[in-house]
């Protein structure tokens, strides 16, 4: 019976973290997307629900990611607008600026 109590336990629990991870994950995940590779307007669409300055998992922010991927100067300057700081480390204590000059091809 206490087997049977622990197992019906563990379902509930696991059904409640799978319905949890979109929302945890999800929105994380199509931002950064969107800072990397995505239009002005779908980075529009993605902030209009929550802020430019927002801390990821991994201690980057979207301003990081767009330094490093995005070949589009707008999407940055767009993230400034919003608020996003210029001079916040993110992972490995890294600026935004560095992970452009380090990563980024793109000349503008």
């Amino acid at each position: 019976m206490e087997t049977l109590y622990i197992k019906k336990f563990a379902l509930v629990f696991l059904c409640a973290a799978l319905f949890a991870l979109p929302a945890a994950f999800g929105d994380e995940a199509e931002l950064k997307r969107v800072c990397a590779s995505g239009t002005l307007a779908e980075l529009e669409a993605a902030l209009s629900g929550t802020s430019a300055d927002v801390t990821f998992q991994s201690g980057n922010k979207p301003l990081h990611v767009a330094a490093e991927h995005a070949n589009d100067p707008a999407v940055i300057e767009l993230l400034v607008k919003r608020g996003a700081r210029l001079t916040d480390e993110g992972l490995e204590r890294l600026a935004p600026l560095m992970l452009a000059a380090a990563y980024n091809p793109n000349p503008k």
